[in-house]
């Protein structure tokens, strides 16, 4: 085989073995680089987080970015919330908070008011519901009666 078509081949098994990798580099099967150790994975290990643009896996999402899962994101998905103290993407709202829109409170803003059987708060308390101090009741708080 003379040298120029030696080259040409050699181009060509690096061209296609360098389509056949993923962002960080890996290999197709195991995309995931995890950088302190080198190793590529076919998914992150456990406590470590993707962000998928570079296809790297680390044991906390970069600055300015939202966890969901194992996978770190700019913005949390659709139908995710978010609480005010970290930058974790919920599928539903932690215990003791409720839905304000896309984001989990421990307390209602007003003018809305906790609806404790749905974890959310709402404009207004559902149809037989009391309103007392901003929370949604199905009857008097105790030591409190009805006019």
């Amino acid at each position: 085989m003379n040298s120029k078509l030696q080259v040409l081949v050699l181009f060509a098994l690096l061209a296609v073995s360098y389509s056949q990798t993923s962002a960080s580099g890996c290999p197709l099967s195991t995309p995931y680089l995890v950088p302190y150790n080198g190793l590529c994975y076919s998914s992150c290990p456990y406590n470590h987080y993707n962000y998928d643009p570079d296809m790297t896996c680390d044991t906390s999402c970069p600055s300015g970015t939202k966890r969901h899962g194992n996978t770190c994101y700019d913005e949390c998905p659709s139908g995710t919330f978010t609480v005010s103290y970290n930058n974790i993407c919920y599928d539903s709202c932690p215990y003791n908070h409720y839905e304000h829109g896309t984001t989990c409170v421990t307390s209602c803003p007003s003018p809305t008011y906790r609806d404790d059987p749905s974890m959310s708060c709402v404009d207004e308390c559902p149809v037989y519901f009391i309103e007392y101090n901003h929370i949604c009741y199905t009857s008097c708080p105790y030591n409190h009666y009805l006019n």
